[in-house]
């Protein structure tokens, strides 16, 4: 096929339009578009290089208080770029761009305390390398699911349903637990709020 191509390519273009320097040998490991294709393993896998450029980012935002625009956009785009093959990092983003909507060109993006937790998650999942790579099966589109489980959160509680089952599991909240919701919902930023609640229900179902 390639032998194919390049006798195509002079005969159209002719022989001293063909720079060989431009071309790459058939390999099972190729980088595309600045990802790392693995045929044989069946991954998509981040570069390293990129990976450690990304910690670097993370650990300079968790050591500041504020940071300027410039440098609230790198490290979000960063980060999603790396998410891309790193999907475990996934749910980490959301309280990170809380600020992205009303962000203005002088405005400082102050590094609150949770903001740093889920920089704390980033850290260690880029210290992760196991959790670097997608199969390529699902790199694309996901393949039809073999268990579809709801979930939902409250007030009051978690619960879980299984509808082929035609099951459900619930777990209701401690009294200190509603307490801290009342709480938040009263204007204290004690991280319960129903992101956070709705995320413990996805473990809950994966536990339960």
């Amino acid at each position: 096929m390639d032998r194919s191509l390049r006798f195509v390519m002079t005969a159209i273009l002719g022989a001293e339009d063909i720079n060989d320097k431009k071309f790459t040998s058939w390999n099972t490991r190729q980088r595309v578009l600045g990802l790392d294709f693995d045929t044989v393993a069946g991954l998509v896998s981040m570069p390293v290089a990129k990976v450690d450029k990304c910690r670097r980012i993370v650990a300079a935002a968790y050591n500041t208080t504020a940071l300027p625009r410039k440098e609230y956009r790198s490290l979000m785009g960063s980060l999603r770029h790396v998410a891309t093959c790193i999907r475990a990092a996934r749910p980490f983003l959301q309280r990170l761009r809380v600020c992205e909507r009303q962000l203005n060109r002088f405005q400082r993006v102050a590094v609150t305390a949770s903001m740093k937790e889920d920089l704390l998650w980033w850290w260690m999942v880029l210290h992760s390398p196991h959790l670097n790579g997608v199969s390529l099966e699902y790199f694309n589109t996901l393949p039809a699911p073999d268990a579809v489980i709801e979930m939902d959160a409250s007030d009051f509680g978690l619960c879980a349903l299984d509808p082929a089952a035609k099951a459900a599991v619930t777990y209701p909240f401690s009294l200190h637990d509603r307490s801290l919701i009342s709480v938040f919902k009263n204007g204290d930023t004690n991280g319960f709020d129903i992101n956070f609640r709705k995320l413990l229900s996805c473990a809950f179902a994966v536990h339960a």
